[in-house]
């Protein structure tokens, strides 16, 4: 892929490409499966007051793991601080990779970190943990990732994942964000964008799955999503209905997805744990 400054690069995405990209990531984490396809990759231009420029996320160190956490004793989020997912998604034959880092858990809350080799595209989540449910307050952080970005995350309802799950347990979840992109070239309106996602999930059971960091018995849930967003001075879209089969084990968290899109399908596979 070609090169180009800041300007070029906007007007040959446009900022409705922009937008999308942040509808697209963000019904992703809704469902716990992350991006399917690598973001493009922004050029980085060291601040020159900056003495000693903060690394690239793939170069940022990883905490020195702490005890081991239970948040809310869910078993599927016991996470710790410093735990690493590395995954491998692969769409229409194209492969990209990214990393879920828990950069900081205690015992009621997380803050995971999606992070994207070779860019600087980090998305942060913040996970809330009570009485074994587990929730999100916020979508669509966009740390580091495009300081022209503004998102702030409206409504959030349901659960990621409920405390007690067994074959036929179902739950919902839900959200509505606002994304802004400012900074545009002279003569270009900023433009907001409202994304809003709802997501039905059901546990159809346990069953064995090996990806390339090892062979689990997982929990496999379907979940069905339905994404609408509307960008400012556009005309409506029809909602985009995405299906995604996952599976997840206890004491790692998701290890396969598969999710099928007007794209195609997308499936991402953990590729290594680190705890």
């Amino acid at each position: 892929m070609h090169m180009h400054s800041p300007s070029l690069v906007t007007r040959h995405l446009g900022p409705r490409r922009v937008l999308a990209l942040a509808a697209i990531t963000a019904s992703l984490l809704l469902v716990g499966a992350g991006c399917g396809k690598k973001p493009p990759q922004a050029r980085q231009v060291p601040s020159p007051t900056a003495a000693n420029p903060a690394p690239a996320p793939s170069e940022r160190p990883v905490p020195s793991p702490g005890p081991a956490v239970s948040l809310c004793a869910n078993p599927y989020f016991a996470l710790s601080r410093g735990m690493r997912v590395d995954y491998e998604s692969t769409v229409a034959g194209k492969v990209s990779t990214y990393s879920m880092v828990v950069t900081d858990a205690t015992a009621t809350s997380a803050k995971l970190s999606y992070e994207y080799p070779n860019t600087t595209y980090v998305f942060v989540q913040d996970i809330v943990c009570e009485n074994g449910s587990v929730t999100t307050t916020s979508f669509m952080n966009f740390a580091g990732a495009n300081s022209s970005m503004k998102t702030e995350t409206k409504r959030v309802e349901g659960e990621l994942m409920p405390k007690d799950v067994h074959a036929g347990s179902t739950w919902t979840a839900s959200y509505e964000s606002v994304a802004t992109l400012a900074g545009l070239p002279e003569g270009v309106a900023a433009q907001t964008m409202t994304l809003s996602v709802a997501s039905q999930s059901k546990a159809i059971g346990e069953e064995s799955v090996t990806v390339p960091a090892g062979t689990f018995t997982a929990m496999k849930v379907e979940s069905t999503s339905t994404t609408t967003s509307t960008i400012s001075g556009a005309p409506a879209t029809s909602p985009t209905v995405t299906t995604t089969q996952q599976w997840w084990v206890k004491g790692v968290g998701l290890v396969k997805s598969a999710t099928e899109g007007k794209s195609g399908t997308t499936v991402t596979v953990a590729t290594k744990v680190t705890r």
